[in-house]
């Protein structure tokens, strides 16, 4: 942790943001050519067929997705907006968890709050729980029923085991059903039998204090394979332009086993399982009643759980298969403040498919699925919730239809989800899709889609939590201090988003791929936080006398959002790998006439513009070198100034299975702020520069 309390920026004064957004980006498009114009690619024959050979299942890896059908298929097949971070590219960043790993992808916003905790969404309305992106592992839903979005810091796995990550901008509900509103990320990892044999993985640094993993893999038999981690990490606090100390560390212990098996030539099983312990921690300036004062204290945070996935496939043929799957996940979390808010959450998930043929001239995927979620609450002073034990269940079921109107070049794909909870009942959820591929190299496609998010436990059931105080006199002469309460209602409905995609993709060469994608999004029922004056009640403690105005949630916000996406992947020379995005977001919010809404204007919560590129280069001599730069754009609600960062990795392999690196982030800047949390006010913190060293030994 760095304990200057000056602060370095990269763009220099007088410059504009928009010459130095502009700046950045030509240099670091091209800035590293002349570096590089020397290397004789004779000189180097041996690493560049190397390189060549993973360049070569990297593209394969690239042209598989799942998410987008619940299906395996081509990119090039698939109406949507696709990205996927291989394996080859989460080594060649260097990332140590996989919210910096997310910064690679086109359209996704990723804002570090603090050491532990990150605010990630698609295509707008970030916040520490972003309630719009549905995140997967596995089949495992990652998304918290409790407070809405990803705890990020409780959700972790090792690196080196994961496959790919499939990244779908746009909605998905017709197949993946409620919160698959903006997006979805599914984080895919390798089978038993391409782990083999012996991993090993240490480092450490400056922010990163320290890092380790172990992983074996082993065969039962001839038709079975397993593998078992453990992994940990501690890392340092970070740091605040106030001099507050943001007491925001972070360690975690986690372990876990895959085994896959093949017992006959038809069927396959999996069974998959995690454990972690971890603790973080924050600081709050927070207002606790009576006083109108803001108090500084010190958050303990302590949390563990653990899951296991049993999934079964049968197929009879590339086109018929019946899969069933079920995962049982808990988490525990302790809040230590003056006294302690302890949640339980126990989920119970089962997931049935079938995918196969009609008349020879549709592709029909069906499912079904149930979930139950039981969770128990142990209240605190300042935070409650009214049941502290609650069981809700979900029941859904989905078909989409996949027919060519014009044979191999002209097609449709058509389907629903039909989802009933216990807040809002019913929901359709439909969507329909056209991919036109004009040739072998150029597609286009088109969507349209109805999604929705759902309320959470808070929403319904939350009885005080308490936030932005008035000050005394402020509703009336000689009124005491008032303070806003949030309250739990089952009136709130859920939030709609009718979505309108087209997108361009295009391969003009074999080293070349282009993919554009614009948007139009139409909300409806957003969440708005209305008081209720009328209601205002007064309340005495010991500690004096203030009133209570409840603040429950209503529907009354909507709003549109539309934007452009552009990215492309070129593969300059067989040692050298070239990839960068650029997308563009505007939001537009709308309260209705009768609303008092409390909420942040999300309409100035994201940046309009981000900027990425990625080099990826093999030298001489076993050496790596790779570079990345990002331009995010100003958040106007926060007054944060746009920022340009690089990152770094040079790696060597002395021995083919021994990789040593090391390790450059954010390196432009000692330190910037990316993102405010202000439900429970945490103490603004900033992203540091820093270092670190890897080793990666495998047998």
């Amino acid at each position: 942790m760095r304990q200057s309390s000056s602060r370095s920026t990269f763009i220099p004064k007088g410059l504009s943001k928009t010459t130095g957004f502009f700046l950045g980006s030509l240099w670091a498009l091209c800035g590293v050519l002349p570096s590089f114009a020397g290397v004789n690619p004779d000189s180097q024959a041996t690493d560049s067929r190397l390189l060549l050979t993973e360049e070569l299942q990297w593209l394969q890896a690239e042209s598989i997705v799942y998410t987008a059908s619940r299906r395996e298929q081509n990119v090039a097949d698939t109406a949507a907006a696709v990205f996927i971070i291989t394996q080859e590219d989460l080594r060649r960043s260097g990332v140590t968890n996989i919210p910096d790993a997310l910064r690679m992808a086109p359209g996704i916003e990723v804002a570090q709050i603090n050491a532990s905790n990150w605010a990630i969404t698609a295509r707008g309305h970030n916040d520490r729980f972003g309630d719009k992106l549905l995140v997967l592992m596995d089949g495992r839903v990652l998304y918290s029923p409790i407070f809405t979005g990803v705890i990020w810091h409780e959700k972790d796995t090792l690196l080196e085991d994961v496959e790919r990550i499939e990244i779908i901008r746009g909605p998905g509900a017709a197949l993946w059903g409620s919160n698959a509103v903006n997006g979805i990320i599914n984080i895919i990892t390798k089978k038993s039998q391409d782990t083999q044999g012996g991993l090993v993985v240490a480092g450490g640094g400056s922010e990163e204090r320290g890092f380790g993993a172990f992983r074996y893999g082993g065969k039962i038999g001839g038709d079975w394979a397993y593998r078992g981690y453990l992994k940990y990490f501690d890392r340092d606090k970070s740091w605040t332009p106030s001099g507050e100390d943001p007491n925001d560390q972070w360690n975690t212990a986690q372990g876990g086993f895959r085994i896959d098996g093949t017992p006959n030539t038809l069927d396959t099983v999996t069974l998959q399982g995690d454990l972690y312990d971890g603790e973080a921690g924050s600081a709050e300036n927070a207002f606790i009643p009576p006083s109108a004062n803001q108090t500084h204290r010190e958050v303990g945070y302590q949390y563990s759980g653990g899951n296991i996935l049993a999934r079964w496939n049968r197929t009879w043929s590339k086109d018929t298969e019946l899969t069933g799957q079920f995962y049982f996940d808990q988490t525990f979390d302790e809040y230590q403040y003056d006294d302690k808010f302890n949640i339980l959450v126990r989920t119970y998930d089962f997931d049935f498919q079938h995918r196969f043929p009609l008349f020879d001239l549709h592709g029909i995927t069906w499912g079904a699925a149930f979930r139950e979620v039981d969770d128990h609450f142990t209240n605190s002073a300042t935070i409650a919730v009214n049941p502290t034990d609650k069981s809700s269940s979900t029941y859904s079921g989905f078909i989409q239809d996949e027919f060519y109107l014009v044979d191999d070049v002209l097609k449709c794909i058509l389907g629903a989800k039909a989802e009933r909870n216990d807040l809002t009942k019913w929901e359709i959820l439909p969507n329909a899709r056209l991919l036109w591929k004009v040739d072998n190299r150029n597609t286009l496609w088109t969507a349209v889609a109805k999604s929705v998010r759902l309320p959470n436990r808070f929403h319904a059931d939350v009885t005080d939590l308490y936030f932005d105080p008035l000050p005394e006199n402020a509703l009336y002469e000689g009124s005491p201090v008032a303070y806003f309460v949030a309250k739990g209602t089952h009136d709130f409905e859920a939030e709609t988003l009718l979505s309108y995609e087209i997108g361009y993709r295009t391969y003009p060469s074999n080293q070349l791929h282009l993919d554009l994608t614009g948007f139009y999004y139409d909300y409806d029922n957003l969440r708005s936080l209305e008081p209720h004056l009328e209601s205002t009640t007064p309340v005495t403690t010991e500690n004096g006398t203030y009133l209570a105005i409840p603040v429950p949630s209503e529907n009354k916000k909507s709003g549109q959002s539309y934007g452009v996406e552009l990215s492309a992947e070129w593969q300059a020379l067989p040692s050298w790998r070239l990839s960068g995005s650029y997308s563009y977001l505007e939001v537009l919010l709308q309260v209705d006439a009768d609303s008092m809404d409390l909420r942040e204007s999300f309409d100035a919560k994201y940046p309009k513009h981000q900027v990425k590129i990625q080099s990826s280069l093999a030298l001489p001599m076993d050496t790596e070198f790779d570079l990345s730069f990002r331009y995010v754009d100003d958040i106007e609600l926060y007054n944060y100034d746009g920022y340009l960062e690089m990152d770094t990795r040079l790696g060597w392999h002395p021995l083919p299975n021994l990789d040593l690196s090391l390790i450059g982030r954010n390196l432009l800047n000692s330190s910037h702020p990316e993102f405010r949390e202000n439900t429970f006010y945490t103490v603004s913190s900033e992203v540091e520069r820093s270092v670190y060293g890897k080793m990666t030994w495998r047998w």
